[in-house]
């Protein structure tokens, strides 16, 4: 015989979800999930903080999940969000539309309001290229020189090394991801 649920709303993201009767009259069925049910009672703020650590160079840095570029996400009312704008919007009100959060700090797990400024695609370039953080295109002839070193067995971190990029970049080279078509 199938299981039967009861529709449920999650005290804390407002998320529907179904749950076993037996749990519902427990007083077990109050959270959509485990996050939500271990952070059902924190407010959102207090929850945030849990996750900073203050390090030794000033920087207030994001503990919780991030992204392969290191910026910090957190869960909120369901959705993920960068740290640093959440960090921005409570302290200092909404982000106008078009404007990016950006750190002065360059460290993008950084959630230090005062180390954060608001500016545009544009600043957010330049600024990069002000703090030597912007990429640098391989040449044809770079790109000759790097098959060159695979072909004698070189490896692709100490090429990297060799042309300032990263591994990736010498492991898209090498196989045909970026500029096949000078092969």
């Amino acid at each position: 015989m199938p299981r039967k649920y009861t529709p449920r709303v999650c005290e804390r993201c407002g998320k529907e979800f179904l749950a076993v009767p037996s749990e519902v009259r427990r007083g077990f069925a109050r959270f959509c999930s485990r996050s939500c049910r271990s952070h059902g009672s924190m407010p959102m703020e207090e929850r945030f903080w849990t996750y900073v650590q203050k390090s030794e160079n000033g920087c207030w840095i994001w503990s919780g999940t991030r992204t392969k570029f290191g910026h910090g996400m957190f869960s909120v009312d369901g959705k993920q969000v960068y740290t640093h704008r959440l960090s921005w919007e409570m302290h200092n009100g909404p982000i106008p539309d078009g404007l990016h959060v950006l750190h002065r700090c360059d460290v993008p797990s950084c959630v230090r309001p005062d180390h954060l400024f608001l500016g545009t695609q544009a600043d957010n370039i330049r600024d990069m290229v002000e703090k030597g953080r912007h990429w640098t295109p391989l040449t044809e002839e770079d790109v000759c020189s790097i098959r060159q070193h695979l072909a004698n067995g070189m490896k692709q971190r100490d090429i990297a090394k060799i042309f300032a990029v990263d591994q990736k970049s010498i492991w898209n080279i090498a196989h045909g991801k970026t500029w096949a078509h000078h092969n």
